[in-house]
Protein backbone atom coordinates (compact mmCIF):
# COMPACT_ATOMS: atom_id res chain seq x y z
CA UNK A 1 0.00 0.00 0.00
CA UNK A 2 2.75 2.47 1.16
CA UNK A 3 4.50 1.41 -2.35
CA UNK A 4 1.10 2.82 -4.32
CA UNK A 5 1.00 6.07 -2.46
CA UNK A 6 4.78 6.52 -3.52
CA UNK A 7 4.12 5.65 -6.87
CA UNK A 8 1.11 7.71 -7.06
CA UNK A 9 2.78 11.23 -5.27
CA UNK A 10 6.07 10.41 -7.73
CA UNK A 11 2.92 10.10 -11.01
CA UNK A 12 1.48 12.84 -10.03
CA UNK A 13 4.18 15.34 -9.67
CA UNK A 14 6.00 13.96 -13.20
CA UNK A 15 2.94 14.82 -14.59
CA UNK A 16 1.46 18.11 -13.07
CA UNK A 17 5.04 20.12 -13.34
CA UNK A 18 2.65 23.24 -13.96
CA UNK A 19 4.51 25.54 -16.93
CA UNK A 20 4.87 29.50 -15.87
CA UNK A 21 0.99 30.39 -18.06
CA UNK A 22 -0.71 27.09 -16.29
CA UNK A 23 0.58 28.50 -12.99
CA UNK A 24 -0.93 31.69 -13.51
CA UNK A 25 -4.27 30.36 -14.79
CA UNK A 26 -4.22 28.17 -11.97
CA UNK A 27 -3.31 30.78 -9.11
CA UNK A 28 -6.54 33.25 -10.75
CA UNK A 29 -9.11 29.80 -10.36
CA UNK A 30 -7.67 29.63 -7.09
CA UNK A 31 -8.28 33.43 -5.89
CA UNK A 32 -11.95 32.04 -6.02
CA UNK A 33 -11.77 29.65 -3.35
CA UNK A 34 -14.23 30.34 -0.95
CA UNK A 35 -16.52 32.43 -3.50
CA UNK A 36 -20.38 32.32 -2.61
CA UNK A 37 -22.04 30.33 -5.42
CA UNK A 38 -24.27 32.67 -7.36
CA UNK A 39 -25.55 32.13 -10.67
CA UNK A 40 -27.67 35.52 -11.37
CA UNK A 41 -27.38 37.16 -14.23
CA UNK A 42 -25.41 40.68 -13.81
CA UNK A 43 -25.47 43.75 -16.46
CA UNK A 44 -22.21 43.80 -18.23
CA UNK A 45 -21.20 40.28 -17.27
CA UNK A 46 -19.27 38.78 -14.24
CA UNK A 47 -20.88 39.02 -10.86
CA UNK A 48 -19.05 40.83 -8.04
CA UNK A 49 -15.72 39.09 -6.57
CA UNK A 50 -16.17 37.03 -4.10
CA UNK A 51 -19.83 35.48 -6.19
CA UNK A 52 -20.19 33.27 -8.66
CA UNK A 53 -21.14 30.10 -10.64
CA UNK A 54 -18.96 27.70 -11.44
CA UNK A 55 -17.73 29.16 -15.03
CA UNK A 56 -16.92 32.46 -13.16
CA UNK A 57 -13.93 29.93 -11.60
CA UNK A 58 -13.02 29.49 -15.55
CA UNK A 59 -13.58 33.22 -16.58
CA UNK A 60 -11.35 34.64 -13.51
CA UNK A 61 -8.77 31.52 -14.10
CA UNK A 62 -8.36 32.15 -17.16
CA UNK A 63 -8.94 36.15 -17.10
CA UNK A 64 -4.70 37.04 -17.12
CA UNK A 65 -4.47 35.18 -20.65
CA UNK A 66 -7.48 35.64 -21.89
CA UNK A 67 -10.91 37.70 -21.60
CA UNK A 68 -13.23 34.78 -22.08
CA UNK A 69 -16.74 36.94 -21.76
CA UNK A 70 -14.97 39.01 -25.09
CA UNK A 71 -13.86 35.43 -26.91
CA UNK A 72 -17.15 33.75 -26.62
CA UNK A 73 -19.26 36.69 -27.62
CA UNK A 74 -16.92 37.01 -30.58
CA UNK A 75 -17.58 33.63 -31.79
CA UNK A 76 -21.41 33.29 -30.61
CA UNK A 77 -21.76 36.74 -32.92
CA UNK A 78 -19.77 35.18 -35.74
CA UNK A 79 -21.68 31.54 -35.95
CA UNK A 80 -24.94 32.04 -34.00
CA UNK A 81 -26.12 28.90 -35.48
CA UNK A 82 -23.27 26.88 -33.87
CA UNK A 83 -24.39 27.64 -30.86
CA UNK A 84 -27.92 28.17 -30.87
CA UNK A 85 -30.38 30.15 -29.19
CA UNK A 86 -30.19 33.99 -28.94
CA UNK A 87 -26.78 35.54 -28.22
CA UNK A 88 -26.59 37.04 -24.44
CA UNK A 89 -23.21 39.05 -24.15
CA UNK A 90 -23.97 38.89 -20.33
CA UNK A 91 -24.35 35.51 -20.04
CA UNK A 92 -23.17 33.26 -22.99
CA UNK A 93 -19.90 32.78 -21.31
CA UNK A 94 -21.53 31.78 -18.03
CA UNK A 95 -23.64 28.80 -19.41
CA UNK A 96 -21.41 25.34 -19.79
CA UNK A 97 -23.70 24.48 -22.34
CA UNK A 98 -22.54 27.73 -24.62
CA UNK A 99 -19.25 27.54 -23.01
CA UNK A 100 -18.13 23.66 -23.89
CA UNK A 101 -18.89 24.82 -27.56
CA UNK A 102 -16.46 27.92 -27.73
CA UNK A 103 -14.08 25.28 -25.89
CA UNK A 104 -14.86 22.17 -28.64
CA UNK A 105 -13.57 25.30 -31.44
CA UNK A 106 -10.90 26.73 -29.61
CA UNK A 107 -9.10 24.24 -27.60
CA UNK A 108 -7.36 20.58 -27.98
CA UNK A 109 -9.76 18.15 -27.54
CA UNK A 110 -8.45 15.82 -24.42
CA UNK A 111 -9.74 12.08 -23.09
CA UNK A 112 -12.77 12.31 -20.76
CA UNK A 113 -12.21 9.20 -19.06
CA UNK A 114 -10.70 8.87 -15.72
CA UNK A 115 -8.37 6.43 -15.29
CA UNK A 116 -5.00 5.23 -14.72
CA UNK A 117 -4.16 4.80 -18.75
CA UNK A 118 -5.43 8.64 -18.75
CA UNK A 119 -4.26 10.41 -15.47
CA UNK A 120 -1.47 11.77 -17.56
CA UNK A 121 -3.80 13.69 -20.34
CA UNK A 122 -4.79 15.80 -17.13
CA UNK A 123 -2.61 19.22 -16.37
CA UNK A 124 -3.08 22.21 -14.63
CA UNK A 125 -5.47 24.68 -15.97
CA UNK A 126 -7.33 21.83 -18.05
CA UNK A 127 -11.19 22.30 -18.26
CA UNK A 128 -13.03 19.89 -17.46
CA UNK A 129 -17.24 19.90 -18.46
CA UNK A 130 -19.29 17.56 -16.54
CA UNK A 131 -22.51 15.83 -17.48
CA UNK A 132 -25.89 16.86 -15.66
CA UNK A 133 -27.33 13.45 -16.21
CA UNK A 134 -29.04 14.20 -19.46
CA UNK A 135 -25.33 14.20 -21.68
CA UNK A 136 -25.10 17.92 -21.63
CA UNK A 137 -22.97 20.16 -19.95
CA UNK A 138 -23.73 21.49 -16.58
CA UNK A 139 -20.28 21.78 -14.80
CA UNK A 140 -17.22 22.96 -14.95
CA UNK A 141 -13.90 23.19 -12.76
CA UNK A 142 -10.15 23.84 -13.62
CA UNK A 143 -7.49 21.43 -13.20
CA UNK A 144 -5.45 21.79 -10.20
CA UNK A 145 -1.29 21.75 -10.12
CA UNK A 146 -2.25 20.18 -6.26
CA UNK A 147 -3.03 15.84 -6.46
CA UNK A 148 -5.03 13.49 -4.22
CA UNK A 149 -3.06 10.78 -2.24
CA UNK A 150 -4.71 8.13 -4.76
CA UNK A 151 -2.50 10.22 -7.60
CA UNK A 152 -5.79 11.68 -8.96
CA UNK A 153 -5.73 15.66 -9.81
CA UNK A 154 -7.62 18.02 -7.54
CA UNK A 155 -10.16 20.03 -9.09
CA UNK A 156 -11.21 24.04 -8.64
CA UNK A 157 -14.66 24.45 -9.04
CA UNK A 158 -17.81 25.93 -7.71
CA UNK A 159 -20.36 23.25 -6.66
CA UNK A 160 -22.13 25.61 -4.47
CA UNK A 161 -22.79 26.69 -1.34
CA UNK A 162 -18.66 27.26 -1.37
CA UNK A 163 -16.26 27.73 -4.52
CA UNK A 164 -13.93 24.57 -3.69
CA UNK A 165 -10.70 22.74 -4.15
CA UNK A 166 -10.98 18.78 -3.83
CA UNK A 167 -10.83 15.67 -5.45
CA UNK A 168 -13.62 15.84 -7.57
CA UNK A 169 -12.47 14.66 -11.18
CA UNK A 170 -14.44 11.43 -10.87
CA UNK A 171 -17.32 12.92 -9.61
CA UNK A 172 -19.52 12.74 -12.49
CA UNK A 173 -19.10 11.59 -15.70
CA UNK A 174 -17.08 13.69 -18.00
CA UNK A 175 -18.59 15.65 -21.19
CA UNK A 176 -15.25 17.57 -22.26
CA UNK A 177 -11.74 17.99 -21.25
CA UNK A 178 -9.87 21.23 -23.19
CA UNK A 179 -6.40 22.43 -22.96
CA UNK A 180 -6.05 25.82 -24.60
CA UNK A 181 -3.65 25.58 -28.11
CA UNK A 182 -0.90 27.76 -26.50
CA UNK A 183 -0.80 25.94 -23.48
CA UNK A 184 -0.63 22.84 -25.21
CA UNK A 185 2.29 24.34 -27.15
CA UNK A 186 4.24 25.30 -23.96
CA UNK A 187 4.13 21.51 -22.58
CA UNK A 188 5.22 20.00 -26.10
CA UNK A 189 8.14 22.53 -26.21
CA UNK A 190 9.34 21.50 -23.07
CA UNK A 191 8.05 24.91 -20.68
CA UNK A 192 6.42 23.15 -18.61
CA UNK A 193 9.48 21.76 -16.87
CA UNK A 194 10.82 25.20 -16.33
Amino acid sequence: MAFLVWLSLVAGFVFLRASPRERVIVAAARACLGDRYDANRYAGGPPPRGRGACTDVIYWGYRPVLDLQRAVNQDVAQNPRTYGGRADQDLDYRWCPKLIVWFRRHAVSLPTEVNWSTLFTFRPADVVFFDGGDGVASHVGVVSDRWSLAGVPLLIHNPGPLAVEENALRSNRLVGHFRLAAIAQDTKTGESSR
